[in-house]
Order: C-alpha cells, then sequence, then structure tokens
C-alpha cells in the first residue's frame, strides 16, 4: 500500500507519496519553517486529501528514539519543536488515523541502501551521508545501532557547514579545503574500518561531487590492513531520505 513518507532538513521539508516499489507518486518540496511539527501536519493535510495512505515514515537529522518515537536532539538548523514526543503528539493531532514511524536521517539512508540499493544481500556496512552536517548510520550484524553520532568526529572538516564558514573566512583557497576534506574523511573513514571492519562503506550525499578529486582524494587517504577487505561505494542513489522513510516499514 501507498506510504506518506516525509523528509525533514536543515532548509527543506520534501514529502512524497510513495508506492511499494519506490515509485513516487506525488513529490512536494517546501521550505523548513521556524515551527516544524506544523509543517509535518500541513503534509499530511495535505496528502490525505488527495490519497488513501495508513502508512507515515518521517526522516530527520538529529538523535530519534525509533522505539519510542522521541526526537533527543536536533540541530538548531531543522527549527523549533514544541515538544520531543512526536509521534505521540501527531497521534494525539490525527486521532491514531495513522501508523507513525521516524528515524534519523543517517539511519533512514541506511535503510534505503539495504532494501533498495547497495547493500541488498549485506548485513554489515556503514553509510554515510555528507551533507550540511554528516549522517551515519551503522547496520552491523543485521541490525541498525541506535544513537549512533559517530558522524560528529567527521564533520568538523567535511561538512556543508564547515565548508561554508571556511568560505566566509577566505574564498580563494576553497579547492585545498575541499581535498582537505576529503582526505580527513578518508583518514576517518579508515578509523571506521579498523573499529567496525564492515563488509561496505557506502558514500553518498551532495559533498561527494564539490570537487572533481574529491572521491579519488577520499580512496588515496583510506588507509587499511591487507585483510580487511572492506568495499568503498560511492552511491548514486537519489531521494535516499524519502526511501530510507519508507523503509522504516520494512525492517
Amino acid at each position: 500500500m501507498d506510504k506518506l513518507v516525509i523528509d525533514i532538513g536543515g532548509t527543506h521539508i520534501r514529502s512524497a507519496l510513495m508506492n511499494n516499489n519506490y515509485q513516487i507518486k506525488e513529490l512536494v518540496k517546501n521550505k523548513s519553517s521556524a515551527l516544524v511539527l506544523d509543517d509535518i501536519k500541513y503534509s499530511v493535510q495535505y496528502f490525505s486529501k488527495k490519497y488513501s495512505f495508513k502508512d507515515i515514515g518521517i526522516s530527520i537529522g538529529g538523535v530519534v528514539d525509533s522505539i519510542k518515537g522521541e526526537i533527543l536532539f536536533v540541530n538548531k538548523k531543522i527549527g523549533s519543536w514544541e515538544t520531543s514526543k512526536i509521534v505521540k503528539e501527531l497521534n494525539l493531532h490525527f486521532n491514531n488515523k495513522y501508523n507513525i514511524k521516524i528515524d534519523n536521517d543517517g539511519n533512514c539512508a541506511a535503510l534505503a541502501e539495504k532494501y533498495y540499493g547497495n547493500a541488498k544481500d549485506c548485513d554489515n556496512f556503514v553509510n554515510l551521508v555528507l551533507g550540511t552536517g554528516v549522517g551515519i548510520g551503522c547496520y552491523i550484524n543485521g541490525k541498525m545501532i541506535q544513537y549512533s553520532e559517530i558522524g560528529k568526529f567527521i564533520e568538523d572538516k567535511c561538512s556543508g557547514k564547515y565548508f561554508d564558514s571556511e568560505r566566509d573566512k577566505n574564498t580563494e583557497n576553497m579547492n585545498l579545503i575541499y581535498l582537505n576534506g576529503a582526505k580527513h574523511l578518508g583518514l576517518k573513514i579508515s578509523e571506521l574500518i579498523m573499529i567496525l571492519n564492515p563488509e561496505k562503506i557506502i558514500i553518498n550525499g551532495p559533498l561527494v561531487n564539490v570537487h572533481i578529486d574529491f572521491k579519488k582524494t577520499v580512496i588515496e587517504n583510506i588507509s587499511i590492513p591487507e585483510y580487511l577487505q572492506t568495499q568503498i561505494i560511492f552511491s548514486e542513489i537519489t531521494n535516499q531520505g524519502l526511501i530510507g522513510a519508507f523503509s522504516l516499514f520494512c525492517s
């Protein structure tokens, strides 16, 4: 059955009706307002007037308790929250009409790779999303690792917000800054592989194309023992957040 999927980012909220083949019937993209909870309610109301659905999947940047349906932390770029108990609030508002699930953007992106993309036959992989911050989803031994904020130790030198801050200081050296960020990412990926020994590291997000040599520089700076055979994949899946929000009902 079709599902309503919502991907909440720092700048935009994207909502779509998606079928079981991960095909989008309609996509709506709006700028985030100060009160994102109201934006979610608006999206549900808009689609409910045109389509029939029971399930709503939500992907959001931050730390999420997917079992309780609560947001533990969200970046200030996302917006203001009247309550952390988002699923409970939405159920009250819509009189328990919908089955609502939520998880953070890193986990949702990993689920998109697991059920739709490069990790269909893989039970040990790490997915990185390079955007305003760095979202990471760790799918280890067939399960998502919850509350993982590994991206924090990468984004200090390789994230949209870091690059933006450096651009404000000095635009002349941006090529060097981009490649230093790629080098930093390669070194951190090496550490991830040494700790978790995943079958695959999957990388996605707009920053992978920020410089023509970005991907090459990442690969050149991954240094691991020969007996570790982790495959590095730069994913070309679009709409990871929306697909991942749909995949919350597959896991």
